[in-house]
């Protein structure tokens, strides 16, 4: 009966992250850490996002596979999910350095995106 009761409320704990990637509210790219291998990332028609180095000091240096010309929404998240860097800029080219210095140590998510495509990537601040 325990094992019964278990897996029903799995099934709850799974519809629910499963309606909220239908309803678009999670990112399925969030749920993995970045890795440049990760196949259902490249589905997405945003350029492969590149971190130049890893851990970071004071400056992110950010590369993106193709050339990115467009309004982009930096956003930077710590690992409680709560956003703590909010950039908007104007991507002109494959690179994109972003200034950190005011994020202690740890480690971050950051999201890429122009409109509704982007990309993902984690992140160690030193």
């Amino acid at each position: 009966m325990k094992k019964y009761f278990a897996l029903i409320l799995a099934g709850f704990a799974l519809s629910g992250l499963f309606a909220q990637l239908l309803s678009g509210e999670v990112d399925p790219i969030t749920k993995v850490f970045w890795d440049s291998s990760y196949k259902a990332s490249d589905e997405s028609p945003f350029p492969r996002l590149i971190l130049r180095e890893n851990p970071v000091g004071d400056v992110l240096k950010l590369g993106f596979s193709i050339p990115v010309y467009g309004n982009a929404e930096i956003k930077i998240f710590d690992m409680h999910g709560r956003l703590v860097l909010l950039r908007r800029t104007d991507l002109r080219g494959n690179s994109l350095d972003v200034d950190v210095a005011s994020l202690g140590p740890g480690v971050y998510v950051i999201r890429v995106a122009i409109g509704p495509f982007g990309r993902t990537g984690v992140f160690l601040k030193k």
